[in-house]
C-alpha cells in the first residue's frame, strides 16, 4: 500500500527509497563519463564505433523505458507492483557489471555490446520502476521536492564517493582508465545489493490493476506530446537530456585535451561533486520559498553562464578551471531535480498521482524524450569529434583537435541551456 494523504512520509521511509540513487548514479555517472574513454583507450574501439554502440545501446535501453513503467503500473503482486522488477533486475545489472566494468583489453566488440545490453536493461527494471515509486509516494509538491531532493542528494553524495578511488589513483600518478572503471564497478556490486533490499524492506508500495491496457502501453510512446499541455515540459526533458549528454560525455576529453589538463580529470571531477553535494541543500531551501520555476530559471541561467565562461578559460592553467569547476558543481543536478518536480506537479493536475493510475507510465515516456535526446546527441557529437580528427587512442599533438573538443563542449552545453530558458519563459507559464 502507499501511505494515505493523511498520513505524511516519515524519514526513514525517504531515506530508505533515496538510497539506491547512490548506485545509481555510479552506474550512470560512470556510463557517461567514463566509458567513452574506456571503450576508446582501454577497449581500442575509433569514436564512430563508439558513437554507434552508445546509440544503439541508449535506443535499447530508451524503448525500454515506457514498457517498463506501463509494466509496472498495471502489475498485482503481493509485495507491491514496483518491488516485483526491481528484485528481478538485479542479478541482471549485477552480472552485467562484471562483463563491463571487468573487460580486458581489447574484449571483442559483440561481447563489449552484450554486457551493455544485459546492463541496461537491468537497470531499466530497477529505474524505471523505482522512480515511478518515488513519483506516486509524494502527497504534495513539498513532499515530492523532498523525496526527489533526497534521490538527487544521494546521488551527488556517490558521485565524490565513487571518483575518490579514481581520483586518488590519479593523484598517485596511475592514470589508467581500466583501473578506475574496476573500482567504480567493484562498488556498484557492494553497494547495490544493500541499498534496494533495504529500501525493499522499509518503503510501503502500492498494487495495479493485474490488467496492461496494450493500447495504453501503445499511446504511452507519444505520450509526451500527446496533449499541447505537455509540450513544454516534454521539450525540457529533451533539452536537459541533450545538455547532460554533452556536459558529461565530454568532460575527462575536455579536461585532458581540451583544457590542457591531463593529470586532472577524475581529481577536478570529485571537487565538482563535492560542490553538487552542497548545492542541493540551496536549490531545494529555494524552492520551499520561490516554488519550481522560478527557481528553474535561475538554475538555467547560471548554465548559460557557465557554457560561456567554458569558452574563455586560458588553457593549461589549473586554479581557473577549479573556480569554474566549483561553480558548475553548486548546479549541477539542479535542473534534473526541478524537472522532475514539474513532472511530480503535471500528473497532480491529470490526476494520476498517489497509484490511482499510471504514475510509471507518465515517468517512463517523458523519460524516453531525455533518452532519445542524450542518445542522439551523443552520437552527432562523437561522429563529429571523430570527422574532426580527434582520436583519445592517439597522442593529441595539435591545438586543432584540442580546440573542437572544447567548442563542441561550449555549444552543446549553450544551446540546450538557451532553448530551455526560452521554453520556461515563454511556454512553461501558459501551458500551466
Amino acid at each position: 500500500m502507499t501511505p494515505s494523504r493523511s498520513q505524511p512520509l516519515s524519514w526513514a521511509q525517504v531515506l530508505a527509497l533515496s538510497a539506491p540513487t547512490f548506485a545509481f548514479a555510479g552506474f550512470e555517472g560512470s556510463v557517461s563519463i567514463f566509458l567513452p574513454t574506456y571503450l576508446s583507450t582501454h577497449i581500442g574501439l575509433p569514436l564512430a564505433t563508439i558513437a554507434l554502440l552508445m546509440l544503439v545501446i541508449r535506443l535499447w535501453d530508451t524503448l525500454n523505458d515506457p514498457l517498463m513503467g506501463a509494466v509496472s503500473d498495471a502489475t498485482r503482486f503481493r509485495y507491491g507492483r514496483r518491488k516485483l522488477y526491481i528484485a528481478a533486475g538485479l542479478p541482471l545489472v549485477l552480472v552485467g557489471t562484471g562483463l563491463v566494468y571487468f573487460a580486458p583489453a581489447g574484449l571483442p566488440l559483440w561481447q563489449m555490446a552484450a554486457g551493455l545490453f544485459a546492463l541496461t536493461a537491468g537497470w531499466t527494471m530497477i529505474n524505471v520502476p523505482h522512480g515511478a515509486w518515488a513519483l506516486e509516494i509524494g502527497q504534495n509538491p513539498q513532499e515530492r521536492m523532498k523525496v526527489f531532493g533526497l534521490r538527487t542528494g544521494a546521488g551527488l553524495l556517490a558521485m565524490p564517493v565513487f571518483a575518490f578511488g579514481p581520483a586518488l589513483l590519479e593523484r598517485l600518478g596511475h592514470n589508467n582508465i581500466a583501473a578506475q572503471m574496476n573500482l567504480i564497478g567493484g562498488l556498484i556490486l557492494l553497494v547495490l545489493p544493500v541499498t534496494l533490499i533495504w529500501m525493499l524492506w522499509r518503503t510501503p508500495d502500492s498494487n495495479g490493476t493485474g490488467r496492461m491496457d496494450l493500447r495504453a502501453l501503445r499511446h504511452s510512446y507519444g505520450l509526451a506530446f500527446s496533449k499541447r499541455a505537455y509540450w513544454p515540459l516534454a521539450s525540457l526533458f529533451a533539452g536537459i537530456g541533450a545538455y547532460y549528454a554533452v556536459d558529461s560525455g565530454l568532460y575527462l576529453f575536455l579536461v585532458r585535451y581540451g583544457m590542457g589538463l591531463p593529470e586532472w580529470g577524475v581529481s577536478l571531477l570529485l571537487v565538482q561533486t563535492v560542490c553538487g553535494l552542497l548545492g542541493i541543500v540551496v536549490w531545494i531551501r529555494l524552492h520551499h520559498r520561490w516554488d519550481t520555476v522560478p527557481t528553474l530559471k535561475l538554475v538555467l541561467g547560471l548554465q548559460v553562464f557557465c557554457s560561456l565562461v567554458l569558452m574563455v578559460l586560458p588553457k593549461g592553467e589549473l586554479w581557473p578551471f577549479v573556480i569554474y569547476a566549483i561553480v558548475r558543481g553548486l548546479i549541477s543536478g539542479a535542473a534534473f531535480t526541478l524537472l522532475r518536480a514539474l513532472l511530480g506537479e503535471l500528473l497532480d493536475r491529470e490526476g494520476v498521482s498517489n497509484g490511482r493510475k499510471a504514475a510509471g507510465t507518465f515517468y517512463g515516456a517523458f523519460h524516453l524524450v531525455l533518452n532519445l535526446s542524450a542518445a542522439t546527441t551523443t552520437f552527432i557529437l562523437f561522429r563529429l569529434l571523430g570527422e574532426a580528427g580527434f582520436d583519445p587512442r592517439q597522442p593529441i599533438t595539435g591545438d586543432v583537435q584540442a580546440d573542437a573538443v572544447r567548442i563542441a563542449a561550449v555549444i552543446g552545453q549553450l544551446v540546450p541551456s538557451v532553448f530551455m530558458l526560452w521554453v520556461v519563459w515563454r511556454q512553461l507559464k501558459s501551458a500551466a
